[in-house]
């Protein structure tokens, strides 16, 4: 049914009519209380006129004049004031004003309602002058009808004595007209009254205005401030616009240099490959076995072995008598000098090598060299192990196609290997599978091995030509989700998520959409519903109901929980409103795409407002993230020793017991839980009463499959300090690289000129502090008071010369008082003798005779024969027997001096193969492969202590036992090469 609309007025014009009738309403007021003014002026004045004619005559026509002039000026005041007011009522009411809103949403109309504010206080300011005007005339008016009734009126009648009746006929006319004037005067004080009330209307008129003017002016700021932050508001909009377009625009474009880089590098390999083959079919069954890479000759470069222990640095394979083992070498390189930049998912897990040409004059291989490289990737079937090497033209690391290689020689380490034609730096990395799939035109179902329950339909006909299909597969653990909810409340409804799938084709468009099913698991928090009478027919007939389906919730169903499909896009995860099937007591959910390149993810949420866009952003962003802990332990036989290392969270307790094991039992509890990146590099700093003894590299690179670890010596800074504790006390602080936002001031002006702050935030890197941990060192039991301090004594046998520290102190015992006399003859001087005796007054005798020793040998000259010149001072005190002990000595220093200058190449070999700890731990097999008996490798174990006394007692014997004539060097570093030990081996063999 349609009704008649009548045109609304405007705001303002409805305020118009009402200030209208308002207008009329106090016009009639007015005109009335004027003309019953202006009777009871009428009758004052006649009554003042009959009095004062029975005064003079002259007199009474002044008084009347006087009244009639004052009376007229108020009349014509009051006139003028009701007839400004009158007009000025019709523009605006202030009641009408004060209720009007604050709120403009123009400016305009804020302008034109200032505009009429200001109208109305400039007409108010008017109407103040005449009605100050007319209360004066009125006082006047007053003033003058007291004075003449009072001074000159009828009470000067009555003040004379008549007696006649006439004479009390007008006294009682004088009474009424008296009566009656004072009637009158008291109308006027109440017509004074109201004027008086009049004006304080007018006074509480203009301090409304004057507050209804500074609410518009408030209006008015606020106006502009909002218009103002709209306008902002546009612009932030705008640029985020702009941001997101450009973003999307360079994923595009990325998205598209990498799909013709990867058809282009495709199209590559399948010709090399095919020239191969081509190059295979015309070879020659010789030259296809010297092409063959199992056939080449195999150069095996060892470096340190550092965290990963692990002391190859690669295996490097070329065509027969293209290059030698001196025409390649090898540098390793560290990983805090930002040598390796890790892509999303990936793990270090190898050396990070660096392999170069030792000329310039190499020619380019036939065959692409075969390099592999050692690894220590666990097994996992949702990740592959890939060699990655720098590209120099643009300074980016590119994978190579990998494959497992074994050695025979070199079992107990796994190998990854990839054909290069230059060379230049390398690593291995752990990321994602990547698994390929080619699809004919039959289409069928695709299923991942990563996850057997993801799978693509493809409909018969949907290519016509046989297309590859890549599939990505990023899992999610229950675990991880029960993570998410305790530590955001964001994720708080979040039930569970299905895995992070990356699925991509290299079709440009499909014609038909692709069934795709994900694991999601169900809700099991969800109380079961008691089963109903159902027969099995109608449970099989019932259908899957889509996701996306409107339903109402009764009171049981509240509990129901929702599934959302969200795709990443432009840098962020969208909700794709897609319609999502799951059957009933199954976790796998279908839907359809025709997206070509498509990485989703489903999660399933209670009912209610759940951000999805965010909870995907924290989920992808935590499974990035790896919780480690940091943790320091003291050796048990020098608490100063300190070990460190930053491990998984998972495997504290594993690492802790195995450190005990080793003899690091001592130490801090571990740090918290820390949030850590692959890669991120960690600074040792201290704090307290401690400080490393001598400098090292005090710098931690944190990677999840390789345990990271600094041994160093601590010593306390002051040991007079922290004397009310029984240990010295310090911290070891653990620094890092983190994004940290800051607040950056930027001044601007408002619309009115005026300068404002706008704060706003960035993400900064800066260093960090992780942790610290607390480390106690002992305090030194104090011993008893110190001897005196005395310069190190230090006597080497030189040339000829048998006589050492050890003869020296041996003599000291022999001789008797007679030393004082030896001593003469010896030109030992008497005050230094006197010095001697006073420094050893409370000690042995044979202290003194020492000291005397020593002070002879040390001044003797280089050139002179110690033992001649000891000989002949002995022969003068009488002791023969000590000159021929002091030959035979000397005899056989000389016999034993020419045997070690034989055996001195020999020896070094033994100390240089002893020292090695690797060599060390392994004794056992080095010794069996030299030839010693197991019961010769026994009682080596049993008489000797220590792995390098027992490897060098083993060479020892193995020399004694095959003579000076078989126990060669180069025999020894052949067994050491067997043994694996191919960098020791090359070192003795430059021993000369």
């Amino acid at each position: 049914m349609e009704q008649d609309c009548e045109p609304t007025d405007s705001p303002e014009e409805i305020a118009g009519n009402e200030y209208e009738q308002n207008d009329d309403i106090n016009e009639e007021k007015e005109e009335a209380d004027f003309e019953s003014t202006e009777e009871r002026n009428d009758d004052i004045v006649q009554t003042e006129t009959d009095k004062r004619g029975k005064n003079t005559k002259e007199e009474n026509e002044n008084n009347l004049s006087s009244i009639q002039e004052k009376y007229g000026n108020l009349r014509h005041n009051l006139e003028e004031a009701v007839s400004t007011l009158r007009n000025k009522m019709g523009i605006l009411q202030i009641e009408h004003f004060k209720d009007l809103p604050a709120d403009f949403t123009l400016i305009d109309d804020v302008k034109r309602l200032e505009n009429l504010c200001s109208d109305f206080v400039c007409s108010i300011s008017d109407i103040f002058p005449l009605l100050k005007d007319s209360r004066e005339c009125l006082m006047n008016i007053n003033k003058t009808i007291n004075d003449k009734i009072t001074n000159e009126g009828l009470y000067s009648w009555l003040r004379n004595d008549y007696t006649k009746t006439s004479d009390l006929e007008e006294i009682a006319q004088e009474k009424k007209e008296l009566s009656e004037a004072a009637q009158a005067r008291l109308q006027l004080a109440e017509d004074n009254a109201q004027l008086a009330a009049a004006g304080a209307t007018v006074s509480k008129f203009q301090t409304e205005l004057t507050e209804a003017e500074e609410a518009a002016q408030e209006a008015i700021k606020e106006a502009e401030k909002a218009a103002e932050q709209a306008e902002q508001a546009r612009i932030a909009a705008e640029e985020k616009r702009k941001a997101e377009e450009e973003a999307r625009k360079k994923a595009e474009e990325e998205q598209r240099k990498k799909e013709l880089e990867e058809a282009e590098k495709k199209r590559k390999e399948e010709e090399m490959k095919r020239k191969r083959e081509e190059q295979t079919e015309n070879l020659s069954p010789e030259e296809e076995a010297r092409r063959n890479p199992a056939n080449w000759p195999m150069f095996i470069y060892s470096i340190d072995p550092g965290d990963l222990d692990i002391p190859i640095g690669c295996v490097f394979r070329a065509m027969q008598d293209s290059l030698s083992r001196e025409d390649i070498e090898i540098e390793k390189l560290n990983q805090k000098d930002d040598t390796l930049k890790l892509n999303e998912n990936e793990e270090l897990v190898g050396h990070i090598i660096q392999l170069r040409f030792t000329k310039d004059d190499v020619p380019p291989p036939e065959e692409p060299y075969a390099i592999a490289l050692a690894h220590v990737a666990p097994k996992n079937p949702t990740r592959e192990v890939v060699i990655k090497s720098l590209d120099e033209t643009t300074n980016k690391w590119v994978e190579l196609p990998t494959n497992d290689v074994q050695f025979e020689d070199i079992k107990e380490y796994r190998f990854v290997e990839a054909r290069l034609k230059n060379l230049t730096n390398l690593v291995v990395v752990t990321k994602l599978k990547r698994e390929r799939f080619i699809t004919t035109k039959k289409g069928g179902k695709l299923y991942s091995t990563v996850d057997p329950r993801i799978s693509l339909s493809i409909g018969a006909g949907l290519f016509k030509v046989n297309t590859n299909i890549e599939l990505e597969v990023q899992p999610v653990d229950l675990g991880l989700i029960s993570e998410l909810r305790f530590k955001y409340e964001s994720c708080s409804n979040l039930l569970a998520s299905s895995p992070i799938v990356n699925f991509s084709l290299l079709s440009k468009k499909l014609s038909k959409p692709i069934l795709v099913g994900v694991p999601v698991h169900p809700n099991h928090s969800k109380p079961k519903r008691p089963q109903t009478a159902v027969t099995n027919e109608k449970e099989r007939n019932t259908k899957a109901r889509p996701s996306s389906a409107a339903v109402l919730l009764s009171t049981e169903e509240e509990n129901e929980d929702l599934l959302h499909l969200l795709s990443f896009s432009n840098g962020c995860w969208q909700s794709e409103h897609v319609a999502l099937s799951q059957p009933k007591n199954k976790d796998i959910v279908t839907f359809e795409i025709k997206e070509t390149v498509f990485k989703f993810l489903i999660l399933r949420t209670k009912r209610g407002h759940t951000d999805v866009e965010r909870i995907a952003h924290t989920l992808e962003k935590t499974l990035g993230q790896k919780s480690a802990q940091l943790i320091i332990r003291q050796s048990n036989e020098n608490l100063n020793e300190l070990i460190v290392q930053c491990i998984n969270s998972v495997s504290s307790k594993r690492i802790l017991n195995k450190l005990i094991d080793e003899g690091y039992e001592t130490g801090p509890d571990p740090s918290n839980d820390l949030i850590m990146k692959e890669g991120d590099v960690i600074r040792l700093g201290f704090r307290g009463n401690i400080e490393p003894e001598e400098s090292f590299d005090n710098y931690l690179v944190y990677n999840s499959q390789i345990r990271a670890k600094l041994n160093f010596l601590v010593t306390e800074i002051d040991k007079f300090a922290q004397k009310s504790i029984d240990c010295y006390r310090g911290f070891v602080q653990f620094y890092s690289k983190k994004l940290v936002k800051k607040a950056l001031n930027q001044e601007s002006k408002d619309s009115s000129g005026r300068p404002k702050n706008i704060v706003k935030y960035e993400e900064v890197e800066e260093e960090v502090l992780l942790a610290e941990l607390l480390v106690k060192l002992p305090k030194p039991d104090p011993g008893p008071p110190k001897p005196l301090n005395k310069a190190p004594v230090g006597l080497k046998a030189e040339g000829h010369d048998v006589i050492d520290l050890e003869y020296l102190k041996h003599l000291s015992e022999e001789l008797g008082e007679e030393w004082k006399k030896l001593a003469s003859y010896l030109n030992v001087k008497k005050v230094r003798i006197q010095a001697i005796m006073r420094n050893n007054i409370n000690s042995e005798s044979e202290n003194a005779v020492y000291d005397m020793l020593v002070t002879w040998a040390k001044k003797v000259p280089r050139s002179v024969n110690k033992v001649d010149v000891l000989c002949t001072s002995l022969l003068r005190i009488g002791r023969a027997d000590l000159v021929e002990e002091l030959k035979d000595r000397d005899s056989d220093f000389r016999i034993e001096r020419a045997k070690s200058a034989r055996t001195s190449i020999r020896h070094k070999a033994f100390l240089k193969v002893a020292k090695n700890g690797e060599v060390a731990k392994s004794w056992k097999k080095l010794a069996k492969h030299l030839g010693l008996s197991d019961s010769e490798i026994s009682n080596i174990d049993t008489s000797s202590e220590g792995n390098r006394e027992k490897c060098l007692q083993a060479l020892n014997a193995w020399h004694e036992k095959k003579g000076s004539e078989e126990a060669t060097i180069s025999y020894l570093a052949n067994q050491l090469k067997r043994c694996r030990f191919r960098l020791v081996a090359d070192e003795i063999q430059a021993i000369k």
